[in-house]
């Protein structure tokens, strides 16, 4: 199924580079669709890193699910929170760095889906 997704970032107009970030992965014998929009906050150098790092958390911490996904959720987004803050170094150039998303499970199988966000952005049901 995950072959179907597509997505695409933009570093918008005011910005020099972009931070945003995004995945979608089918896991557990494809039982699990796992999508995660990171985008980085801009106005702090270092936001496409703590994308990047919230990114490679998120997506090792999902790759199995317990039964309480809320909970699995909740663990990978902390988990990703406290790399990030691990990696900011008082009074360097990135110690400010962060960034919010919004990430979604998806059971194929039982037609159902769980979220969670962190900051602004958003997530539409079509």
């Amino acid at each position: 199924m995950a072959e179907y997704f597509f997505g695409i970032t933009d570093k918008g107009r005011r910005r020099e580079k972009n931070e945003d970030t995004f995945f979608v992965r089918e896991i557990i014998n494809k039982r699990f669709l796992v999508a995660c929009v990171i985008d980085g906050v801009g106005g702090y150098k270092g936001g496409d890193i703590a994308a990047a790092i919230a990114r490679s958390v998120i997506m090792k911490k999902l790759e199995t699910i317990s039964e309480d996904v809320v909970e699995t959720l909740q663990q990978a987004i902390v988990a990703a929170n406290t790399k990030i803050n691990q990696q900011k170094k008082p009074g360097a150039k990135n110690e400010r760095m962060a960034c919010v998303l919004t990430c979604a499970v998806v059971d194929i199988k039982n037609s159902k889906c769980w979220y969670a966000h962190v900051g602004d952005t958003r997530i539409y049901l079509l």
